[in-house]
């Protein structure tokens, strides 16, 4: 007793959340006024609790969402050799920082022999490169698809790239991750990458660095 009238206090564990270890420090004032109040201690941990609450449900749509991309999903391309879509295997790489496609394996050898599908054909770009992403497609690709079909359109610095999903579900899937990696992108660099992603790629190496993202409530 003599040792906290003299102001003697426990430290705060290192991992102590912030909100709670100012909340303690308030309650251990010398002074009695300077205290807060059961009602105000109250407030100060039910607003925290839905924060945290909040923080978890975009982590987890976050992760949901990367998850997506690193397992790919089968969409069609517009080839601009050709004019033609075809059906392309997309995913993200190991670091989040390509968007890649490659073709569809055939089912059985004979096909893959006689389609060329057993060669090596992958292709990429930088998620940085991609300056915007626009529901809706090319007016040269409408005539190709009938009016009202899950398509968006992703502007790079070189080239637009027209891509037809299955489902509205996958297009704006597709849609929001890219975007999140570009938002990502555009953060100052040399930050850790956020444990989001990490959960969802065990393999990402420890040298691996992204930016970090800041969540606020609106």
């Amino acid at each position: 007793p003599t040792k906290v009238i003299d102001g003697y206090r426990m430290k705060l564990p290192l991992n102590c959340d912030p909100v709670i270890g100012l909340t303690i420090l308030q309650c251990w004032e010398a002074d009695p006024q300077k205290r807060p109040s059961f009602d105000h201690i109250a407030e100060v941990l039910r607003n925290h609790y839905t924060y945290l609450n909040y923080i978890d449900s975009v982590l987890n749509y976050e992760q949901s969402l990367v998850q997506t991309l690193r397992q790919g999903s089968t969409l069609y391309k517009l080839s601009y050799k050709t004019s033609t879509f075809h059906q392309r295997q997309f995913t993200v790489s190991i670091d989040f920082r390509r968007l890649k496609w490659s073709f569809v394996p055939a089912k059985n050898i004979k096909q893959r022999v006689s389609t060329n599908v057993i060669r090596r054909t992958f292709h990429s770009i930088l998620i940085a490169e991609i300056k915007d992403i626009k529901v809706g497609m090319s007016k040269e690709c409408l005539s190709r698809f009938p009016q009202g079909a899950c398509a968006f359109i992703i502007i790079t610095i070189h080239r637009n790239i027209d891509i037809v999903c299955p489902n509205a579900e996958i297009m704006y899937t597709w849609i929001a991750g890219l975007r999140l990696l570009i938002d990502r992108l555009k953060e100052p660099e040399g930050t850790e990458i956020n444990l989001a992603f990490e959960d969802c790629n065990k393999s990402v190496t420890a040298e691996t660095k992204f930016p970090k993202h800041n969540h606020k409530i609106k």
